[in-house]
């Protein structure tokens, strides 16, 4: 938690960052309609709760409940806002120096060590501010709750809901999350791209590879 005097300059640190007016406002009031858009973007509702999904059918609810359990136990966080006192550091953001007194925003789920200016704590997606300091780390960087999300699966442009599905075999013996927009669509369904394969033509199950065999009449 951070004093007055600390957050007057974590505040200041953001000088650079200050949004542009926002309805005619300004300063703080800048920053008011800034966290307020920021919230909706950057936390979606309908990421956060199925409660808030009205697209995703009944048979599918598992899958997105497992997904969010998921980030909310492996990636999900909150910087932790301090002022840093000692030796100068190096910025896991900019790779600047940060130095004795200023404030920092330590991300724990990146490194014990991952320190950022204020400035640089931002989405690698969108660079906007990581509003009230929530992040996902992936693959070493940060992300809002909203590009985490569209990093992992894909986003339907209608409804702005993600899309979490299993590929879907005969036997079921395929439970292969579709992540990285890494699937096929066949007939209405989603496959991933091994079983989307596998409709199309036979493989060999001594060397696994799928036979594609050409008429020579």
């Amino acid at each position: 938690m951070l004093c007055f005097l600390q957050s007057e300059l974590y505040w200041s640190s953001l000088a650079e960052r200050e949004p542009a007016s926002i309805g005619g406002a300004t300063g703080h009031a800048a920053w008011r309609a800034w966290r307020t858009r920021a919230l909706a973007s950057q936390l979606p509702k309908q990421d956060l709760s199925l409660d808030h999904c009205r697209h995703i059918d009944q048979i599918h609810h598992k899958q997105y409940e497992d997904f969010v359990a998921a980030r909310n136990e492996i990636a999900l966080d909150i910087g932790l806002a301090g002022q840093h006192h000692g030796a100068s550091i190096e910025c896991t953001g900019c790779t600047k120096s940060i130095r004795n007194g200023s404030v920092t925003v330590q991300a724990p789920r990146i490194g014990e060590d991952a320190y950022y200016h204020p400035s640089c704590f931002s989405c690698a997606e969108c660079d906007e501010l990581l509003v009230e300091l929530a992040y996902c780390a992936l693959d070493g960087r940060l992300y809002c709750v909203r590009h985490y999300a569209e990093r992992l699966k894909p986003r339907c442009h209608a409804c702005d809901e993600v899309r979490v599905y299993y590929c879907v075999t005969d036997s079921h013996e395929c439970d292969e999350l579709l992540v990285e927009l890494a699937y096929c669509a066949l007939d209405g369904r989603l496959y991933c791209v091994r079983h989307y394969a596998e409709r199309l033509k036979p493989r060999c199950h001594a060397c696994d590879e799928v036979r594609i065999v050409i008429c020579d009449t």
